[in-house]
């Protein structure tokens, strides 16, 4: 699979609601989390058991929401923040 970051220098700026959501260009992704100082998108082959095989940091907005949009990803890929 081939995924990359889209449009990062925009994420700060973004209003993307929170959670994952599919785009004709890509997948959003938001989280609340005002108080951290990283926030880390990693995916995974499987849901459980297996370590993440692509990380991306996402970037925290005035709001306090970490932001971040990727391309190539299929519909149900899973994924977690850490």
């Amino acid at each position: 699979m081939n995924i990359v970051p889209l449009d990062s220098e925009r994420w700060a700026e973004a209003d993307w609601p929170l959670g994952a959501h599919p785009h004709h260009d890509g997948v959003t992704f938001a989280v609340l989390a005002p108080d951290a100082t990283r926030v880390l998108l990693e995916l995974y082959e499987e849901a459980r058991g297996v370590d993440a095989y692509a990380s991306f940091d996402l970037v925290v907005g005035e709001d306090g929401v970490w932001r971040g949009k990727l391309q190539g990803l299929q519909l149900g890929s899973n994924y977690g923040f850490r």
